[in-house]
């Protein structure tokens, strides 16, 4: 699981703070698409370190809080099985989630949440963090909310990395030409396009906080090796 739980998201706080301002506005529409009261979203490291960037509200931000000081709640298992987490009531005892999360759950019902969706930013088999929605009444999200939500996910996961754009990297030479080679070499290891290659190789660059050249650089050297299902 080094792909979802597992050195913390590049970046200086200059970084951080350019992600909020970029993510901000797709986050904020997100939460006015799901006709929910409120959201967040947190970026995962390889080693497990979860940042949060977005947060609507205070609600959402004691959310966030509390799945980073517990370990557990939707967040955490939407990073850990790539799938979306729904959680329509959790006060009803007959929702599988309501017992899921011992810890978590008594915490929120405080706060009034009854419903918790979360979604996985994915990039491959890579995620890169989890955006989360919250409301107060009980009841899951409609098919089109749902599809709007995992729209949102999926164009915030790639704003982000389009934020993580490694300096230098369009220089001419050297550190290009490694990145080009290793897309390729990728492209062929799991079998997709190249673009899917690089975008691949600059997501697993984001979690494991390295450059997009020095894992070139260890793909090219035969150090590294990704397949569809990377583990």
């Amino acid at each position: 699981m080094d792909d979802v739980v597992a050195a913390t998201p590049p970046g200086s706080d200059e970084w951080l703070q350019r992600v909020r301002a970029g993510i901000r506005p797709a986050c904020e529409s997100a939460v006015a698409a799901a006709s929910v009261d409120g959201g967040g979203l947190a970026l995962l490291s390889s080693r497990g370190v979860r940042s949060v960037v977005f947060t609507s509200d205070d609600v959402s931000e004691v959310l966030e809080d509390l799945q980073i000081d517990l370990a557990e709640g939707p967040c955490i298992d939407a990073a850990a099985d790539r799938v979306p987490v729904m959680a329509g009531d959790l006060r009803d005892a007959k929702d599988v989630y309501a017992t899921r999360w011992p810890f978590f759950v008594p915490r929120i019902d405080a706060l009034g949440v009854r419903g918790i969706f979360a979604f996985p930013l994915l990039i491959g088999p890579v995620v890169l963090g989890t955006l989360e929605l919250y409301r107060v009444a009980r009841g899951l999200l409609d098919e089109s909310q749902v599809s709007a939500t995992a729209q949102s996910a999926d164009e915030l996961g790639r704003t982000i990395l389009d934020l993580s754009e490694p300096s230098g990297f369009g220089e001419v030479g050297g550190p290009r030409t490694f990145v080009h080679q290793a897309a390729g070499m990728v492209m062929l290891q799991i079998d997709g396009t190249i673009d899917e290659a690089m975008a691949y190789l600059r997501a697993r660059a984001f979690v494991d906080g390295v450059s997009l050249v020095d894992l070139s650089a260890e793909v090219v050297r035969g150090d590294r090796h990704f397949g569809k299902d990377e583990t």
